[in-house]
């Protein structure tokens, strides 16, 4: 969404967000090295973040910039967030802006009107219409003559909702009081029939997202008639039980009647869909209908998960326990029936820190991604499109498991019996058949070694011995594998 901000709002918002996250004085130069800015452009960014603080509401907790020695850092920083707030300043007046509410409410005439009430000359016009038009056109959304869009209604809906989401606060909201009131008396009814409970920030997306339905409901774009990939989403528009189904059903209807019933039926699976794919709803998916590409992702996932950790079968219950199932479920329905992938919330360009801290990981989920092209044939596109913000996704995904992130972290392993070289090859051998979570077997113990194995016990420091006098029993294997997952536990604190 940070694509849709003026390019030099965009540098100023990239600053401020490294400013915010760094509470000591940073250094100009490495600042212009990150985001590849000259000095010259760094100090009129900075100019102008000072010349904006004044119109900027930072809920009465004003701080500022001290610029010392060429270092900088924000001193009295508020307790909200300084890049939202600006954020939220920039979109609103941006030379976007204008455009995307607009296409929202669909109150264009005649373009001579638009150019008026916007203080916008025929060229400006063109120019930053035709800019937006390739923005959009990156995610498969397209500018009709008359300032509507027109292309798959789910991505419409979904740019609609990601960007006032993201950027605007709720007075900034294109939506007339009445239709807001309606609105918010939709989702307490919503809500209440499903016995749903939900957060403050679960109560702002969904008035979001049923506030952009709305108007787009409100000008005849119904889902079903407007679906790029019409044969997917239909095999899996309708998986939800059918007293769920016919409770959202029954409200829709009585708040638009006029609208056809086939139409309202779709929508009542698309607002289940949100609630599940932005998890306001846990659902058993056992008892759904089976989603062959939400089980081909999964399968896709499990056996890269074992082909890149040599992970052996025998791990997969206490890896991918129930509550990580459930989030795997519902990232890859999120991207097979909802929208966008959840990271394209964020300036992923800020986010490459993660890419050093979490480097095995992210490697994986990028190359996950590039897989995926081959699973869903339908979704290519999309896939290549929004890789680096998927791989986000996963990769988020990933390292809120403990037990997922620690796969990337290697064991070291010594082996040194007495007994010869045919039984320290023969214990070599079945250590390594594991496939256990990256070991790494040598015959000599190293600065890196994580556990000694022997019949005897020598005296080595920082090492972890056990002690086997008899070939290993299940018993021994059993105890082996504990320790190398409380290892790679311990490792990855």
């Amino acid at each position: 969404m940070y694509k849709f901000l003026d390019t030099p709002d965009y540098k100023k918002l990239q600053i401020l967000a490294i400013l915010e996250n760094n509470a000591d004085l940073m250094a100009l130069k490495i600042i212009g090295e990150q985001l590849d800015l000259s000095s010259y452009q760094l100090t009129k960014c900075i100019e102008m973040i000072e010349a904006d603080v004044q119109h900027i509401d930072t809920y009465n907790e004003p701080f500022k910039l001290e610029i010392k020695n060429k270092h900088i850092r924000l001193v009295d920083k508020p307790a909200c967030s300084i890049v939202n707030a600006f954020g939220h300043y920039y979109a609103k007046n941006s030379r976007f802006a204008p455009f995307i509410k607009s296409f929202l409410v669909e109150d264009v005439i005649r373009q001579r009107d638009f150019l008026e009430n916007n203080f916008i000359s025929q060229t400006s016009f063109f120019e930053i219409k035709n800019d937006l038009a390739e923005k959009l056109g990156m995610i498969d959304i397209q500018i009709s003559p008359k300032l509507t869009l027109f292309g798959d209604e789910l991505f419409i809906r979904s740019f609609f909702y990601n960007y006032y989401l993201n950027f605007h606060q709720d007075p900034d909201f294109p939506m007339p009081a009445d239709i807001k009131a309606k609105t918010i008396e939709l989702m307490d009814e919503l809500t209440g029939a499903l016995n749903i409970s939900l957060t403050h920030t679960d109560q702002i997306k969904l008035m979001y997202y049923l506030s952009v339905s709305a108007r787009r409901l409100e000008h005849e774009h119904f889902i079903d008639e407007n679906i790029v990939n019409r044969k997917s989403y239909k095999k899996n528009k309708n998986i939800w039980p059918a007293d769920l189904l016919d409770k959202t059903f029954t409200i829709l209807t009585k708040h638009y009647p006029t609208i056809a019933p086939a139409h309202l039926k779709t929508e009542a699976s698309a607002f289940l869909n949100c609630l599940y794919a932005e998890n306001m709803m846990s659902i058993n998916f056992e008892t759904l209908p089976h989603d062959p590409d939400l089980a081909k992702l999964i399968n896709l996932f499990e056996d890269s998960v074992s082909a890149t950790f040599n992970l052996e079968k025998i791990f997969y219950d206490d890896i991918f326990d129930a509550e990580f199932q459930e989030n795997l479920q519902r990232f890859f329905f999120r991207l097979v029936n909802y929208g966008y992938p959840q990271a394209t919330l964020f300036d992923v360009e800020n986010l490459t820190f993660l890419e050093t801290q979490y480097s095995k990981l992210f490697a994986f989920a990028h190359a996950f991604v590039q897989q995926m092209y081959h699973a869903l044939h339908g979704k290519v596109a999309f896939f290549k499109l929004y890789q680096a913000e998927i791989a986000y996704d996963l990769l988020f995904l990933l390292i809120s498991n403990p037990k997922i992130a620690y796969l990337a972290q290697t064991v070291h392993i010594a082996i040194d019996f007495t007994y010869g070289k045919a039984y320290n090859d023969y214990i070599k051998k079945n250590i390594i058949s594991l496939k256990s979570l990256r070991l790494i077997v040598s015959d000599h113990v190293t600065d890196e070694t994580d556990i000694l194995i022997s019949n005897h016990v020598p005296d080595y420091e920082n090492v972890l011995k056990l002690q086997w006098t008899n070939p290993p029993t299940t018993n021994d294997w059993d105890d082996l594998r504990n320790i190398l997952l409380t290892i790679k536990e311990t490792k990855n604190l």
